[in-house]
């Protein structure tokens, strides 16, 4: 998880955050369209398709919060460490 170099933790969660609810948001337009519209069935391909991408990215908020507070524990222990 290289995002250090560019951004800061808070601006990685938010930015996946905002994909979350866009992809999230195409998946239930994409939804209603498959539904209510059964002769365009590319519309219920593109619900699935983005429906991957929804949990594609709910699994990379997980790692990252996990890298985090990793990464934050190690800091807290080092810092106590030195305070010794």
């Amino acid at each position: 998880l290289g995002w250090r170099n560019e951004y800061t933790d808070q601006e990685v969660l938010e930015y996946l955050n905002i994909a979350l609810k866009f992809f999230t948001d195409k998946v239930e337009y994409r939804s209603y369209q498959c539904e209510h519209y059964p002769r365009d069935r590319d519309k219920c391909q593109l619900a699935a398709h983005n429906s991957a991408s929804v949990s594609n990215i709910t699994r990379l908020i997980e790692q990252v919060k996990k890298e985090i507070a990793f990464d934050t524990s190690i800091r807290t222990r080092r810092t106590a460490i030195n305070f010794k």
